[in-house]
């Protein structure tokens, strides 16, 4: 016979049982939909990376320039979609083509001459007030790792002026390397650039100052090339052009530097 403990027991058990399967259940959805919404965060940031672009094109009909207020208000804009899409996606139960897939959404065009408007390139303009900010936060409150991030800040133009050397080689240094050998090592410049980059605003994060940029980047060997799908190709290839363009305007005049001296050599045979 079955006493009214018993059956209490048997009640109470039903009910945690419902509730693990309706928990389990609401995260199974909570999975399925998370890339969709994280597909719209990223489809905002298009938006208000086209945006920018049409604001920029405006000050440029009036010879007038964007300030600096104005451009970390768009900053934080498209940071806080963003942070909103990494909450949904960047679990780590979500592969890195379920990420790209989604990252897509954000892409606003594959050419280096539309990508130098982006929010992220344009932040170059300010890359030695920002660089300054941190150092000056690192050197007033860093502790035993302040050497050491001290000369981190350092790293970044040589690591800029090695990809440039790479990118920049005439017909006959090439030769030299060998095909091969040449897009290994240019390749794993302009990954080491895009690390730095990285590196560099988790630091400014650390310290509480603005970061160089608002987000970070894909380099591309995140993922071995035979096991790259379109969309993490293209997410790649989109970063990689991003902080292309973000250096150019950071270092303009040595990147114009060496743009001269390649076409001289070009010109001359050299």
């Amino acid at each position: 016979m079955k006493t009214p403990e018993m059956l209490k027991e048997k009640e109470n058990s039903n009910d945690e049982e419902y509730l693990k399967e309706a928990v389990k259940s609401f995260k199974e959805q909570q999975k399925e939909e998370a890339p969709k919404r994280a597909a719209e965060f990223y489809k905002n940031v298009y938006d208000y990376q086209t945006m920018f672009e049409n604001r920029l094109a405006k000050l440029k009909e009036s010879d007038d320039k964007m300030n600096e207020k104005e451009f970390e208000r768009w900053e934080d804009m498209l940071g806080d979609e963003i942070k909103l899409a990494d909450k949904e996606i960047g679990k780590d139960y979500f592969s890195l083509e379920q990420k790209a897939e989604v990252m897509q959404k954000m892409i606003t065009s594959t050419s280096n001459a539309e990508l130098n408007k982006t929010v992220e390139a344009q932040a170059g303009n300010y890359y030695y007030e920002r660089i300054g900010m941190l150092r000056d936060a690192i050197q007033s409150f860093g502790g035993e790792d302040a050497k050491k991030e001290l000369e981190y800040l350092n790293g970044f133009y040589p690591a800029v002026m090695k990809h440039l050397e790479f990118k920049y080689l005439t017909p006959e240094e090439i030769q030299g390397y060998g095909a091969e050998m040449y897009d290994s090592k240019r390749t794993k410049s302009h990954n080491e650039v895009i690390k730095h980059l990285n590196g560099l605003n988790d630091l400014a994060r650390k310290y509480g100052t603005r970061p160089l940029t608002f987000r970070n980047f894909w380099p591309s060997d995140l993922c071995n090339i035979n096991n790259q799908t379109p969309a993490i190709a293209d997410v790649m290839r989109y970063d990689r052009y991003t902080v292309e363009e973000y250096y150019t305007i950071a270092f303009s005049s040595d990147v114009r530097k060496k743009e001269r001296e390649f076409e001289r050599n070009q010109r001359w045979g050299f």
